[in-house]
């Protein structure tokens, strides 16, 4: 069942184009937005909803046409605890297993 987003706000319909993988619709919301609009250039680098669609070139593209500068992916540092986990799992993974008899 389809939900009538024509009456909703542009952030919503890029949503719902987003998240039913309608890319090229997400495209033109994107551009109709442009780069004072509901959606800022943070939103679009930093929001789990595009996870998927940032990975496409055409998204790639109408971000630079939207903001005039070329998406890029941000790295953002592991925090200790997490710098921890793994460094635990990877012991873990090392580990040889004991034979119980």
């Amino acid at each position: 069942m389809n939900k009538d987003w024509s009456a909703s706000g542009r952030e919503f319909k890029l949503a719902n184009a987003i998240l039913l993988d309608n890319y090229e619709e997400a495209y033109k919301i994107m551009e109709k937005i442009g780069s004072k609009g509901e959606v800022d250039s943070l939103d679009y680098r930093e929001w789990p909803l595009f996870l998927k669609i940032r990975k496409k070139q055409e998204f790639k593209k109408v971000y630079k046409k939207i903001f005039k500068k070329d998406y890029k992916i941000i790295e953002t540092p592991m925090k200790p605890s997490q710098e921890i986990i793994k460094k635990m799992k990877a012991k873990i993974q090392k580990t040889p297993v004991k034979q119980i008899k």
